[in-house]
């Protein structure tokens, strides 16, 4: 009984050295014909709803009211268009704001910026390149 369930096994996950005979899973994907400088570019994605964000030349510094978890992509999209943002979690209980400080940690590590810790369990993103002092963010934060 253990050796069909360890066979079924090794069936499922092609294990066993047979690999499932689907041509439309090994067949070549011809929309990525264009090439950039990063590898393949696909030719549809000019017709998709993604728009690129659009950097400021001068950020500014949007205060975000963040309510719970379900409104952080308002932090995500502003810091993405290259402004910085302040935010304070003293209304979350503390796992949300947890999870909070670690989205916003992630959206500074993808987009390169820094994450700066503010008085009151407020805190700052700032983009890359882009210098301000600490005062401006608190001032920014009387919303």
């Amino acid at each position: 009984m253990a050796s069909s369930a360890v066979s079924k096994f090794k069936q499922f996950f092609a294990l066993d050295g047979t690999m499932p005979a689907d041509d439309s899973y090994m067949a070549e994907d011809n929309a990525y014909e264009e090439r950039s400088s990063y590898g393949y570019q696909p030719t549809h994605a000019a017709h998709s709803d993604y728009t690129p964000a659009r950097r400021s030349p001068q950020p500014s510094v949007v205060p975000v009211d963040v309510r719970g978890f379900s409104t952080v992509r308002h932090i995500g999209e502003a810091f993405r268009d290259g402004n910085i943002v302040v935010f304070t979690l003293s209304e979350l209980p503390r796992d949300e704001a947890r999870r909070v400080v670690d989205y916003a940690a992630g959206l500074c590590h993808g987009l390169r910026g820094r994450m700066q810790k503010l008085p009151r369990t407020s805190f700052g993103l700032i983009p890359e390149g882009v210098e301000i002092e600490t005062y401006e963010l608190e001032d920014a934060l009387e919303f």
